[in-house]
């Protein structure tokens, strides 16, 4: 059974969403870990609405191809609408940036976003770049992206 940790964005209905996710996979995969709701600040668009950020540990039997499949078909049911905007708000974004025990190239690798979130799932894990994640996490807490855990989630 492959382990993966999948790092879910939204700033559309975030708080729902962030709170949704996890029943959702529940249904298709084994959740061990659920981290923190990290309020952070939209990139790229002075305007957004803010995102909220976790990160979930899960294991499951499918393979990387078939997880992106079925995170694009929980996306796309969300109401998720895509566009050649990046920046563009979303109710959900799900990106998968470990899978058995290999780091995946995704740009929350080397975000605040990305980190923080990641290290409350697998702390103890070495980023990508060889440093200990939840060194860099302490670091980036303080960063002017990073507003918090969300109040009406922290209790999670």
């Amino acid at each position: 059974m492959a382990s993966l940790i999948v790092l879910l964005g939204s700033n559309v209905d975030s708080e729902y969403w962030s709170e949704k996710i996890i029943s959702i996979l529940q249904t298709c995969s084994s959740v061990e870990k659920i981290g923190k709701p990290w309020k952070t600040k939209a990139e790229g668009c002075a305007d957004a609405p803010n995102f909220i950020n976790r990160a979930i540990k899960i294991r499951g039997e499918k393979t990387i191809e078939d997880w992106k499949v079925l995170f694009k078909k929980i996306e796309k049911k969300s109401g998720r609408q895509r566009s050649n905007d990046p920046n563009q708000p979303r109710t959900l974004d799900l990106d998968i940036v470990w899978f058995d025990g290999k780091w995946i190239d995704n740009p929350g690798l080397s975000r605040p976003y990305g980190i923080i979130p990641i290290a409350d799932v697998a702390g103890d894990l070495k980023g990508p770049d060889g440093f200990s994640l939840k060194q860099l996490a302490a670091r980036l807490r303080k960063h002017p992206s990073i507003l918090g855990v969300s109040k009406n989630q922290a209790s999670l």
